[in-house]
C-alpha cells in the first residue's frame, strides 16, 4: 500500500513539474517575460557597429557609465506588478535579481514579435541599405541577382521587405516599448546618439571616460583595422569579403538604377513616420556622404 502510494506520489509530482515547466516556457514564448533588449535592423542598416559599441558599454559600465535613472528605463528594465498578469513575471519580480539583469543587448533581422518588450530599432535610407546589402550578397557568393534593380524589387530581401520589416515595428502595440534611431544621426553624432540610446533604454549616461572611448571605437579606421587583422589572419577570407565601409564597384551607375515609383512613395512615407516628420521628407536618392565616423555593417 506504501509503495502504491509513493509511485502515486510521484506520478503527481512529475505531472505538476512538467505542467509548470510547460507553463513558464509559453509565458517566455508569449512575451510575458523579456530580460534584455532586442537591437532590431533590417539587414545592413549598421547594426553590428550599434551592437558591438552598446554591448561594450554595458559590459563595462561601471568604469565608462553613470547612473541617469529615470521613468521610462524604470518602465523597460523593471516590473510594475499591478501590470502584469504572468505568473512567471510576478515572481520573478519577487525575487532578488542579478545586477546584470538587462543590461545586454540581442540582435534580430526579425520582424516585431510580441515576445520583444524592449527594444532598440536602427533604420536606414532605404536605397543606401540596398547598396549596401548588394554588395554583402555578391562578396558573400549569392548569384540571385543579375543586377542591384533585381534586389531593390525582390519581395524577400528588397524594398518590399525593407517596408514590411519597418511596418511591424511601427504597428507593434504600446506594450512595445521602442526606441527608433536613424543611422545617420548615428554616424553624424556617435557619441551624443549612443548616450541618449543608453539613457532612453537602460537610464545609464557615459562618463568622460565613456566619452572618449564611443569617440575611438565609433571611427572607420578603427573599425577597419580590426577587419583588416582579423582577414590578413585567416587565409579563407579576402578583401572582396570586407564588411566595413566596402566599396566594391556596384555594376550600376546612380543613373542606371530604377526604383518603381509605389515603391518610393511608400519607402518616403515610412521613412518620414520614422523620422517622426510629415510623408514629403526628403529621403533622398543618393547614398550620403563619407563620415569620420562608422559604418560597421
Amino acid at each position: 500500500m506504501k509503495a502504491f502510494l509513493k509511485q502515486k506520489l510521484k506520478t503527481a509530482a512529475r505531472m505538476m513539474i512538467n505542467a509548470g515547466a510547460e507553463r513558464i516556457a509559453e509565458e517566455i514564448i508569449s512575451g510575458s517575460v523579456q530580460v534584455n533588449t532586442v537591437l532590431a535592423e533590417f539587414p545592413r542598416s549598421g547594426g553590428s557597429f550599434l551592437f558591438f559599441v552598446l554591448n561594450h558599454l554595458l559590459e563595462n559600465r561601471d568604469q565608462l557609465c553613470v547612473a541617469n535613472p529615470h521613468i521610462y528605463a524604470s518602465l523597460r528594465s523593471s516590473l510594475d506588478l499591478d501590470q502584469s498578469t504572468s505568473s512567471l513575471a510576478k515572481a520573478s519580480g519577487l525575487m532578488k535579481i542579478d545586477s546584470n539583469n538587462g543590461c545586454r543587448v540581442l540582435k534580430t533581422h526579425a520582424r516585431h514579435k510580441t515576445q520583444f518588450r524592449s527594444i532598440i530599432c536602427l533604420y536606414r535610407e532605404p536605397l543606401c541599405v540596398m547598396k549596401s546589402y548588394y554588395r554583402f550578397l555578391i562578396a558573400s557568393g549569392c548569384s540571385d541577382y543579375q543586377n542591384l534593380n533585381q534586389l531593390i524589387t525582390c519581395r524577400h530581401h528588397g524594398l518590399p521587405a525593407w517596408l514590411d520589416f519597418y511596418r511591424s515595428y511601427a504597428a507593434a502595440p504600446q506594450g512595445s516599448r521602442i526606441y527608433f534611431l536613424n543611422y545617420a544621426d548615428l554616424c553624424a553624432n556617435p557619441v551624443q546618439d549612443i548616450e541618449d540610446v543608453l539613457l532612453g533604454v537602460f537610464g545609464l549616461g557615459l562618463n568622460q571616460a565613456g566619452r572618449e572611448c564611443v569617440g575611438r571605437i565609433s571611427s572607420v579606421s578603427y573599425g577597419q583595422r580590426l577587419e583588416e587583422i582579423v582577414i590578413s589572419h585567416d587565409p579563407r577570407m579576402s578583401c572582396e569579403r570586407r564588411l566595413i565601409r566596402s566599396q566594391s564597384p556596384l555594376g550600376q551607375t546612380s543613373d542606371e538604377l530604377e526604383m518603381p515609383a509605389d515603391l518610393s512613395i511608400q519607402c518616403e512615407e515610412m521613412m518620414g513616420w520614422l523620422n517622426g516628420s510629415s510623408a514629403d521628407t526628403e529621403a533622398g536618392t543618393s547614398e550620403p556622404q563619407a563620415n569620420q565616423h562608422a559604418n560597421m555593417s
